[in-house]
């Protein structure tokens, strides 16, 4: 019964760590909050959300790798992060200023309130021996406006 439980625990504990799917999963002990050092980085986007308006029902609605398509051209966004990575200022032109709202071990996500009609967010993620990253834009009226997806490099 215990093994039942530890078993169980293990793959319910698997389906909810917050990582994308599609994405390969970290395979160090390294945290991602622990990679990302203040300073300058740059999200380098090859992937568009092909997901028509009213597909999501709620701005934070977790995104498939299978509703990203390839970026027609290339898109980079420039990033500060503060010392811990606890705020990222992400552009110039508005510029979008957000704060840590939550992290793992595999991933963090900050929420972006400045810079931003109805807001959004920026998550995270270690895939193998890279960063990866997501820039979601919420909308008014719709929920999520749109969402990129690439590399994040320092």
């Amino acid at each position: 019964m215990v093994l039942r439980l530890a078993v169980c625990l293990l793959a319910v504990g698997s389906l909810s760590c917050g990582a994308s799917p599609g994405v390969t999963q970290p395979t160090t002990t390294s945290t991602v909050a622990g990679l990302l050092a203040a300073g300058s980085w740059e999200l380098r986007v090859d992937r568009v959300w092909a997901g028509a308006p009213g597909s999501v029902m709620y701005p934070t609605d977790e995104l498939a790798e299978s509703d990203f398509r390839p970026s027609p051209s290339p898109i980079k966004y420039s990033m500060i992060f503060s010392a811990q990575a606890t705020a990222v200022s992400i552009g110039d032109s508005p510029t979008m200023k957000g704060t840590l709202a939550s992290q793992t071990d595999q991933r963090v996500m900050y929420w972006l309130k400045e810079g931003l009609f109805a807001g959004g967010r920026l998550v995270i993620w270690q895939a193998g021996q890279e960063l990866q990253g997501e820039l979601t834009i919420y909308g008014s009226g719709v929920p999520i406006v749109k969402s990129e997806r690439g590399k994040v490099v320092r």
